[in-house]
């Protein structure tokens, strides 16, 4: 504490990095409330992807082959667990239509854990 009464601009970029996390979690809250724990998963597993990428990007580090393996499987776990989703919802719409419905059929929404969100 004593360090950040002493260094104005470690305790500007500590309160930055504060704010930046409250901004994230609410987004995380947002995500739980209104879209499935899957949505949530996958979301916070594609920004952490993402993040990986660009910071080897912006440094100039190189990716070790047994890292770039754990990204490659990281990524598509994603990108099947999406294409999963989409399939079941893809099934559920053709189910809906043979039987003459006219609505789309929505994600049911889980119950809000937060009422104030």
């Amino acid at each position: 504490c004593a360090y950040l009464v002493h260094n104005p601009i470690a305790l500007r970029m500590v309160a930055i990095c504060c704010c930046c996390s409250v901004v994230g979690q609410g987004f995380v809250y947002y995500l739980i409330a209104h879209f499935d724990p899957l949505a949530c998963t996958t979301v916070t597993t594609s920004r952490k992807i993402m993040t990986v990428l660009c910071s080897i990007a912006a440094k100039g580090h190189s990716l070790s082959p047994t890292g770039g393996l754990g990204v490659a499987l990281a990524v598509s776990g994603v990108l099947a667990e999406t294409r999963k989703k989409m399939t079941m919802r893809n099934k559920k719409m053709s189910a809906t239509s043979k039987k003459g419905a006219s609505t789309a059929i929505s994600p049911s929404p889980v119950s809000n854990p937060c009422p104030s969100v």
